[in-house]
């Protein structure tokens, strides 16, 4: 290729805006499908948190109605929430985000899970209302100690002392109510032992105190508060996934910022880059015209006082050189012709004088 050609000097130009456009082109579409990556993985994050809060409204459901239905919406959610961080884990792969967080966050989800549903098992087994599982056993062992004892105003107090006692600790679940009910249940044992009905009544008030007793202690494996048993055990978890969750976020936010400085950077280096090579090339082209356009313009100012060849090594351009060379064999065409003339007229001259010595 002819770079001191201006058809060609043109085109470079044109290849280098074109390059440039391509180069910009390609970067932005590389970096944005990066970004549009990112953003993917920030909105699934956000995805995954509201699973989070969602599963965890349907616990909180649960533990307040007893209704299966939630445990059951929590499991789907959970398997969700499963399935949706092990894709998670496949594309942290291409992230310099260790994958040992979204491992962490399956382990915590599968405790809080399991703990879950060894809660759901163990409020199954007291029942979800007064007439099933361990509650209806209690509850038909109160009902006939309190027939046998209807007739037995002492017993009866009592045997009120320690229902309320009951009902205290299945309201507050608290231990001192449980503790209190074992002293009254201790005295109206005492009580009935020495009765003549002692034979009935004491098999009744055992069953009844043992109903009590693990209804106390199903209570107590469950939690009496947020704090113990499994509501503490699969309260950490889901708090653990939560703190997990949410070091992820913090973690993919530098990255989503650097990659969008990676951006700007990209498109600002390529565009200088582009710029920088055409102002070049303009500037080197300009002066080159210049000088040979100058040159031209000279040459003719000089051919009205004298002949003058032009150098071609001088000009730029293949297109002024190409015209210096036709104006140089114009030149070298009207010297010749001038020359010619030149002769014509001495032989003309030569001829006069000839003629006119003929004459005389």
């Amino acid at each position: 290729m002819k770079l001191n050609s201006i058809k060609y000097r043109l085109l470079l130009i044109i290849l280098v805006c074109v390059l440039g456009m391509l180069l910009l082109m390609i970067s932005q579409f590389h970096s944005t499908q990066r970004l549009i990556e990112l953003n993917q993985q920030r909105l699934q994050l956000v995805q995954l948190n509201n699973e989070l809060l969602q599963m965890r409204r349907h616990e909180k459901d649960f533990l307040l109605r007893f209704d299966m239905r939630y445990a059951e919406q929590l499991n789907e959610r959970a398997a969700s929430l499963a399935a949706q961080l092990a894709a998670l884990s496949e594309q942290m792969n291409s992230l310099t985000l260790p994958v040992q967080q979204v491992q962490g966050m399956l382990d915590a989800l599968f405790v809080y899970q399991r703990r879950f549903d060894k809660l759901v098992e163990l409020q199954s087994r007291i029942g979800f209302d007064e007439q099933q599982g361990e509650q209806g056993r209690f509850r038909q062992a109160i009902h006939a100690l309190e027939t046998q004892l209807s007739d037995q105003a002492q017993w009866q107090i009592l045997l009120l002392q320690m229902r309320r006692s009951e009902k205290d600790f299945m309201l507050r679940k608290r231990m001192e109510y449980a503790q209190r009910q074992q002293a009254v249940y201790e005295q109206l044992e005492s009580a009935v032992s020495q009765s003549a009905a002692r034979d009935t009544l004491v098999p009744l008030l055992q069953r009844y105190q043992q109903g009590f007793l693990q209804l106390v202690e199903s209570n107590r494996q469950i939690g009496l508060n947020h704090e113990l048993g499994l509501k503490g055990q699969f309260r950490a978890q889901a708090h653990l996934l939560e703190q997990r969750l949410t070091r992820l976020e913090l973690a993919l936010q530098p990255i989503l910022a650097e990659q969008q400085r990676e951006v700007e950077r990209n498109g600002m280096l390529i565009m200088s880059m582009t710029l920088f090579a055409l102002l070049l090339l303009l500037i080197q082209s300009f002066v080159t015209f210049q000088r040979a356009f100058s040159a031209f313009i000279q040459f003719f100012y000089r051919c009205k006082r004298e002949y003058q060849r032009l150098d071609e090594r001088k000009l730029g351009f293949a297109e002024f050189r190409s015209l210096a060379a036709v104006a140089n064999e114009m030149v070298e065409s009207r010297l010749e012709m001038e020359r010619e003339l030149k002769e014509i007229k001495q032989e003309l001259a030569r001829l006069r004088e000839q003629q006119h010595v003929s004459a005389h």
